[in-house]
């Protein structure tokens, strides 16, 4: 399996498993709005808007480790999605007070979306490195 698409396969199951499991586990799954500490899954904050947007990435990461070239794309598109969850989480991490911001984001979540956005932007260069070289 190309790397590509091992590494969409990896960010799938990780983002797959933090929603659902932020749905089953979290104490108030469905919450949509405002900073709530206490409700979280392990060291992240969660929220039903969080987790809808977790599960969604997770299934179109699953989806496109099928074939190369639709893994490279979403390389790309998960790039840019994780690193404005990220720029948004810094944001609001900073300067939240309960019951403040649209999302439950905490800095371990923007750890986790920082990280994954480097995932996938190395992802995408070594893809477009690898189809260069083969051109």
């Amino acid at each position: 399996m190309p790397l590509t698409r091992l590494l969409m396969l990896v960010i799938g199951v990780v983002y797959l498993a933090a929603g659902v499991l932020g749905f089953v586990l979290a104490p108030e799954p469905m919450s949509a709005v405002g900073h709530q500490p206490s409700n979280a899954v392990w060291i992240f904050t969660v929220s039903g808007t969080q987790n809808l947007l977790h599960t969604l990435l997770g299934a179109l990461a699953l989806l496109s480790s099928f074939k190369e070239i639709h893994a490279r794309a979403f390389a790309w598109v998960g790039f840019c999605v994780l690193l404005g969850f990220t720029a948004y989480g810094v944001l609001a991490a900073s300067t939240q007070r309960e019951g403040d911001a649209a999302l439950n984001i905490n800095w371990p979540d923007n750890v986790l979306h920082l990280a994954s956005a480097l995932v996938c932007l190395a992802a995408a260069t070594v893809a477009s490195r690898q189809r260069a070289d083969q051109t």
